[in-house]
């Protein structure tokens, strides 16, 4: 047995107890949770959703004023996703050794994660590249870039151009453009992206590596052959 110190008052009892309070802080503390419970329970979805956004926001102000706070909230939140993602692999796993899970075109699991059919990686949807509207292709961005690779070099040779670029260039830019538009600098995890020409090649441009970068297709689409 070993004096504690109470967490809440400062008291000191003996140990081992199940938590590091007193009995009185104990039971207060299980009465404001279970008010709180109480009264989150009475919300509306509408006035739920003002309120975690409220919290975000706090959280977000705190965070740029406080460089510490911020590399601990990042820790957790890595670690909260990194726990979510596992459990998900695994149930996804137990569930197709049981025979459980048909194989759709695409894997869904719990809203979160699909998964690529050509490297069966279970990612985020904004991993896919999009395919119309509110579509998405069933593999991912790293197996898709050499497929649209091809598909720029093919149409190159439609319009007689020249030179070539590759799908480790693809990779490149996206590295070094930080996964945004080089126009608008939208996030490709939500447009998904485009490989576009600065010069077009109706206009003479080469189809070589240093005459493409990435767009979002609401740029591309607007820029056109210009």
């Amino acid at each position: 047995m070993k004096t504690v110190v109470c967490k809440g008052c400062g008291a000191s009892f003996l140990w081992p107890r199940r938590k590091k309070w007193c009995d009185s802080c104990a039971e207060k503390a299980k009465r404001e949770y279970e008010s709180v419970i109480t009264k989150w329970s009475h919300l509306t979805p509408e006035q739920k959703l003002a309120h975690s956004r409220a919290k975000d926001a706090k959280t977000k102000e705190r965070m740029k004023a406080d460089p510490v706070f911020a590399e601990k909230e990042r820790a957790r939140a890595a670690a909260r996703n990194a726990r979510r993602y596992e459990r998900l692999k695994a149930e996804l796993a137990a569930a197709r050794a049981a025979g459980l899970v048909p194989m759709p075109k695409r894997r869904k699991v719990d809203g979160l994660l699909f998964e690529c059919l050509k490297c069966h990686k279970m990612l985020p949807r904004g991993q896919f590249p999009s395919h119309g509207k509110n579509r998405r292709r069933t593999w991912c961005k790293q197996c898709y870039a050499p497929e649209k690779a091809a598909h720029a070099h093919n149409r190159h040779k439609r319009s007689e151009g020249r030179g070539t670029f590759t799908a480790n260039r693809v990779r490149q830019l996206l590295r070094e453009q930080q996964g945004k538009c080089a126009n608008c600098y939208a996030s490709f995890e939500v447009t998904g992206y485009h490989v576009d020409h600065i010069v077009s090649l109706a206009r003479g441009g080469r189809n070589d590596d240093g005459n493409i970068q990435l767009l979002c297709p609401r740029c591309n689409l607007r820029k056109g052959s210009k």
